[in-house]
Parts: structure tokens; sequence; C-alpha cells
């Protein structure tokens, strides 16, 4: 099968994988790209005629944001936010003092420019959308069939799976797709994410995704804020989309990435920090001059874990870095349009009348945190949390302050009793395997000779004394391996400490 090129705003072309084409359906392929900026127009914007209709309406509206809060300091976050209001007064003047206190206190009626659904999420929200009896939604929308691909034995075999389970959920969102004049992404044409970052996400724009990793998007300088089915409804239909106004956590970024250190390790430490849900009720700002050493894509691999600090969602401002993606990802049209919007100042000569990407100089944040590239480190974060973040160069202590002096299993593959006895933690096993049964979670269980043992260079036994929460209490005997050189090990902390004290 001969590629199909689907052409963009730019005039150039993208190639779709061959499973994609399959199943593609050409009318809302075919337009996938150069419907990216489409905005219902209006003759309001006439003195902005020569940007196009998403960039007119934006800027239209930053006026009226700036005629109402004048020479207000405004994050890069607010700008876009607030020049998506669809009554600009009503939404930053009412309970917020005038406008002085607007962050946690106004009601933000908002009209995003588009919607992006994910299969699972879209069913219930074309079928709410068909009962209002519209013809077409209010703004562009797409579909994306990817959550319902279940990960198990590969790609081929589980798309395969997947399309043969879900045949007809896929074959109902792409007819209704095609009704609808909506985008249809079908089995095997990528993940949402990543799919809207290469064809719609563009600087300026506020979107809707049925997903809470949606954010993703703000790596491209997008607002794009993860929603339920019924939020989607709402836009689809023309309603405005109601916000509390977020606060506005400022992360300020300095240096550069160093060595085996990737963008993703910036949101690892940031939730270190902030904790799962530091980020709630906020929005979350990147800036400084580390923002410019960063690619587009590691820009939207942070915002796309911003979800895991429970963050309305996450941007960058636009970068150069912005620009050679867009120009990559054969947008180069947009680039221009950027050029144009930002150097536009109407019949004002004052710079607030400019609409750039980024915060305005004085703009305060709720909340700041720097973060040095040039110290960060590799982190690994978990068990079990993202909060729990280790860096690299303190991991290697992490088995030692755990406060495990045992591992207790039936039995163990030698190289990993070795590696536990080189760690500094004592393997055992049971003596009467039928004790394991006995130990259940939430018992208290103290060693009995544990120190005596490792103080004889191995010799001598180890007992368990397991206390249960009735009360009841007994004694397990156990088996160990300990050598005399294992147990210096041991004694020390780990093999890598006894060696640094005796060079």
């Amino acid at each position: 099968m001969a590629p199909i090129e689907l052409a963009g705003r730019s005039g150039g072309a993208m190639t779709l994988s061959q499973s994609l084409l399959r199943r593609a359906s050409s009318r809302s392929a075919a337009g996938a790209l150069n419907r990216a900026l489409r905005t219902p127009s209006s003759n309001r914007f006439s003195t902005v005629s020569s940007l196009p209709p998403t960039y007119e309406k934006l800027l239209t509206r930053y006026t009226d944001v700036r005629r109402v809060l004048g020479r207000q300091r405004l994050t890069l976050a607010e700008k876009i936010l607030y020049s998506h209001l669809d009554n600009v007064e009503e939404s930053l003047l009412t309970n917020t003092d005038g406008g002085r206190s607007i962050r946690g206190k106004a009601n933000l009626l908002l009209k995003p420019d588009r919607v992006n659904m994910q299969d699972a999420s879209a069913q219930m929200a074309l079928l709410q959308f068909m009962s209002c009896k519209l013809e077409r939604p209010a703004i562009p929308a797409s579909i994306h069939c990817d959550h319902l691909i279940v990960g198990s034995r590969g790609a081929e075999d589980d798309l395969a799976a997947g399309i043969q389970t879900n045949k007809e959920i896929f074959d109902f969102l792409e007819s209704a797709a095609r009704k609808f004049g909506m985008d249809f992404w079908p089995p095997g044409a990528g993940i949402i994410h990543q799919t809207v970052l290469e064809n719609y996400a563009l600087p300026g724009l506020m979107m809707l995704g049925t997903d809470s990793h949606s954010p993703n998007a703000g790596g491209l300088c997008t607002v794009t804020i993860g929603v339920g089915g019924a939020d989607a409804v709402e836009a689809l239909v023309g309603a405005p989309w109601e916000l509390k106004a977020p606060k506005v956590l400022g992360v300020q970024l300095t240096g550069k990435l160093g060595d085996w250190v990737a963008p993703k390790d910036v949101i690892l430490k940031l939730a270190g920090e902030l904790t799962v849900r530091g980020g709630t009720g906020s929005i979350i700002e990147y800036f400084g001059p580390g923002v410019d050493t960063l690619s587009a894509t590691g820009m939207a691999t942070i915002c796309n874990m911003g979800a895991e600090v429970g963050a309305t969602t996450s941007i960058f401002p636009y970068t150069e870095a912005s620009a050679r993606y867009l120009q990559s990802t054969r947008r180069g049209q947009a680039v221009d349009n950027i050029k144009a919007l930002q150097s536009f100042a109407g019949n004002s000569t004052s710079e607030d009348a400019r609409f750039q990407f980024k915060a305005d100089e004085g703009a305060e944040y709720d909340q700041l945190i720097t973060i040095n590239l040039s110290e960060l480190e590799p982190h690994v974060n978990g068990p079990f949390t993202p909060d729990l973040a280790t860096p690299l160069s303190k991991f290697k202590d992490v088995p030692r302050y755990l406060g495990a002096r045992v591992v207790l299993t039936k039995s163990f593959a030698r190289i990993h009793e070795t590696n536990l006895k080189k760690q500094g933690v004592v393997p055992l096993t049971f003596e009467n395997e039928a004790d394991y049964d006995r130990i259940s979670a939430g018992d208290e269980v103290s060693t009995i000779g544990l120190y005596d043992m490792l103080r004889n260079q191995g010799k001598g036994d180890v007992q368990l004394k397991v206390k249960k929460a009735n009360g009841e209490e007994f004694v397990i005997p156990t088996k160990h391996t300990v050598s005399k050189d294992q147990a210096g090990f041991i004694l020390a902390g780990s093999a890598l400490n006894l060696l640094s004290k005796r060079t």
C-alpha cells in the first residue's frame, strides 16, 4: 500500500504507519493538520485580520484582559488562560477585589480551542454529544484509539488483539467521527499525547484532553488540561468550561543538564519536593535560562508527569527548540504566525500590548522552586509512589537505611543471596518452610542472636521472635550461609564500605 500523505498548514506532508493507513478515515485524516488552528472567526477581529483565526481571537481577548487588569504582571499561564475567557470582565472582576485577587477565587468561564479524546472516555462523550442534536462540534475535536490496546505480548500481537476485542467500539468511534467531522486516529496510530503534540499542540492554544496526562502538550507552550468526558461535551457543544482560577507554581531552571541526566529527572526531583498532592490546584510554570537548554520533547515529558503531583497543568515558554520542533513536524507556517503574533501591537505603544509567550517581567508566583540543572542527578523514584525520589548518588545507601537487618524467604538464587550480603543485609531462609505461613502482615518481628553471629564471624544461629496482633508470641529458627568475610561486609554496612576502610 502506498503511503498516504496528510497535508498540514505549512503545505508539507506526514506519512503514517501502515497500520494507520489501513484503518484511517480518509475524510478526517486528510484534514488533521490543517484544522489545528481552525476556530470560528468574528468581524470584531478586523484590526488583526492578518493573523490566523485562533491568534486573532487570542490577541483580541488578550487586549480585553489588559484593558481590565491594566499593567498587572501576568505569568505565561495566566496570559493564555485569561485570553480564552468567554467574558473577560465577568470572570476577572467577580469576587476578586477588582481583579487584584484572582487566583483561587475567580471562576473562569473558558472557551477552549479544541478537545482531544481517548477511546475509553470518547464513547460516553459522543453519546452525550449526539443527544444534543448538533450536526458538528462547536470546536475542532479528535478521537484517539490507544487506551483500549492492552500491552501484553508485543506491539503487533497486542494491536491485533485490541482491534479484535474492541472492534465494535472502534467502528462506532470511527463512524461517529466521520459523521460529526472529528479527526479519527485508529488503533496503531500512536499514543494520544504524542499524536496531539505532533499535530495539534501550538503555542498559545488552550485544549482539553480526556486523560490526566494531557498536559504533555504544555511542552509546546499549550495550556492543556485533563478532564472527564462530561467536561469535554460542554466544550464540544460550545458551552463555557468552568475552572477555579488556579494558583501558579513557578519553577526556575538554571544551568544545563549534565551527562546521563534526562529531562525526566527534573520532574522526578520536583515530585520529591512537592509530594503527590503538592501541585493540587496549581499550574506549574517553568522559566529561567535553563529552559532554553531543553528539547521540545524533553519539556513535554516534564509537563506530562506534572499530573503525578496533582497539578492542573504544566507549561513551558516558547523557545527556539519549540520552533525547531514545529518545523520538524511540518508546521513551519505556525512559526511565522507566532512571530507575527508576538510583534503585533496594534495602535498601542505599550510593551504589554504585545502578546509574548513568556511571563511578564516581575510576575509573581504563589510558590517558587529553583532547580539547577547542572547539579541535577539521575533519580530513581518509588516504589509505590512517584514522590519517593532518590538521587542516584544516594541510591547505593538505600538498602542499608531502610531499617532492614535481614531478608527472609523460602529460598534464594545464589547471585541474589551474595548480592544482599555485599550490600550489608543478612539473607535468611526458614529451617522449616512451613513456618513461612505462620508470619502475617502486621506481625512484629525481631531477631535473636543476629549480632552475636556476625561478631563471631558467621558462627552461630539466628532466630526470629514473632509477636502477633493478639499478643501471641513464638520463635522461628532460621538458616544462613554467612561466611567469615561476609560477616565483615555486613558489619561494615557493605563490601564497599569495608574495602574503603582498608584502603
